[in-house]
């Protein structure tokens, strides 16, 4: 059992006395730590830090990555490949800079989407949005004229499972 006695000194909180108490032993107490905050307010805004950083790591559900899947990148001039096979339960969104020394790209998606959703999305170097692509569709096509330069290409999967294989090419 963990137990913290707060005790009030001359306008500072004194959070001492953080003791481990057993029930092997006949009433041990093993005192732990001590420490020591200046006010109220700091120790509050610890808990609710303390508290946020729990609950966000408790509430993130499934796979946030496609790393366990041992995704192939290749990510050239001109060239950009994705494949990552047995993706299960993915939700992600990963961005990949690539650069097109062209205005235009061709996208080859010959994935197959089992269940979930997953897009891609791909910006000129001004940041417009050039195509926007669902992979539940497969086949090629072109993106629309774009500016020449270092391109983005958005990946976004929800609840994905399937084989990812996606190309893209200067036009």
């Amino acid at each position: 059992m963990i137990r913290f006695t707060p005790r009030k000194t001359t306008g500072i909180w004194s959070f001492e006395g953080v003791y481990l108490q057993s029930s092997i032993f006949k009433n041990p107490i093993i005192p732990l730590k001590s420490y020591t905050m200046n006010t109220k307010l700091n120790y509050l805004t610890f808990v609710g830090i303390t508290c946020l950083s729990l609950f966000t790591a408790c509430a993130k559900n499934g796979n946030n990555s496609l790393a366990n899947f041992q995704p192939e990148v290749a990510n050239i001039t001109d060239n950009f490949q994705l494949q990552a096979t047995n993706v299960t339960q993915v939700s992600t969104t990963i961005d990949y800079n690539w650069t097109n020394s062209g205005a235009m790209a061709t996208i080859d998606k010959s994935g197959i989407l089992t269940s979930g959703t997953a897009r891609i999305l791909i910006f000129d170097k001004n940041g417009t949005i050039v195509s926007t692509s669902d992979l539940k569709v497969t086949g090629a096509e072109t993106t629309a004229i774009g500016v020449a330069g270092l391109w983005k290409i958005r990946l976004e999967l929800s609840k994905y499972d399937g084989t990812l294989n996606v190309r893209v090419q200067k036009k």
